[in-house]
């Protein structure tokens, strides 16, 4: 989470907004950061009936404190909002994450915007217009390469997208999949 002081509001869909993982409600991006450790993230984490994390100080970290408590750790960022790329790029470049993020986003813009503020030094997924050229492209035996790795559901409208055939042309094309 990072305040970017951008005042727009995106519209929140259901990994946006708290309700389904923690006991607070509404969009992340309106939690101020020091208010994020009083929201109980194990909340809702449910294992036969019971709810085993709630109360036990589970709670929803920056991504700072991801990577300082883990440093080993490598991590899939996804810029889910508008005017975080420089922002995130600002923070690798703090904390000397290049080689530990991978960073997603379903905006092809996000992506190049990201890319752009990093000059290419940190690893990036391809965003749905990419992906969809390099499923076709993976499918011919000719896969484009837009990024490191592809970031593709497992189906879209009820049609499988990762089968062997796909998995064996991105890899061909040098993608992490």
């Amino acid at each position: 989470h990072t305040s970017t002081g951008d005042t727009r509001t995106p519209t929140a869909k259901p990994d946006d907004t708290l309700e389904r993982t923690t006991d607070a409600t509404g969009p992340i991006w309106e939690v101020p950061e020091a208010e994020l450790a009083g929201i109980d993230a194990g909340y809702r984490h449910e294992i036969d009936g019971e709810f085993p994390f709630r109360g036990m100080g589970v709670t929803v970290p920056t991504l700072e404190q991801l990577t300082t408590a883990f440093p080993e750790a490598s991590i899939v960022v996804d810029l889910k909002q508008d005017g975080l790329a420089q922002p995130l790029a600002d923070l690798i470049d703090r904390l000397d994450l290049e080689n530990r993020l991978i960073v997603g986003s379903f905006s092809d813009r996000r992506l190049r915007e990201f890319r752009a503020a990093t000059g290419g030094r940190v690893a990036t997924s391809t965003g749905p217009v990419a992906s969809a050229v390099a499923l076709i492209g993976a499918l011919l035996g000719r896969s484009p390469r837009f990024a490191d790795a592809v970031q593709l559901p497992r189906y879209q409208s009820g049609i499988p997208v990762v089968t062997r055939r796909s998995v064996s042309g991105f890899r061909r094309a040098g993608y992490d999949v």
